[in-house]
């Protein structure tokens, strides 16, 4: 099945990317997910504990599982002023 995955602030930074479009097994979860990314881009390994998901713009569980035509978003953290 096909997701759109979204990042945002330093994880968009950390992937060079904003929006990836990506193939993925059916039963995949925010987690699978994220670990398939971070095996491309090491240094989101670190920032997992402070980053929220989000499918179909509502914060979801890490544990969830996607559909097809999802729209996955990592958010971290930003500071404001």
């Amino acid at each position: 099945m096909t997701i759109t995955v979204l990042l945002f602030a330093s994880a968009r930074e950390a992937a060079g990317t904003g929006r990836l479009e990506m193939e993925v097994a059916e039963g995949s979860s925010p987690s699978s997910v994220f670990e398939e990314i971070s095996k491309r881009t090491p240094a989101l390994t670190r920032m997992r504990p402070n980053i929220r998901c989000a499918i179909d713009q509502e914060y979801g569980a890490w544990d969830a599982a996607l559909h097809d035509g999802a729209e996955l978003a990592f958010i971290s953290p930003t500071a404001g002023g």
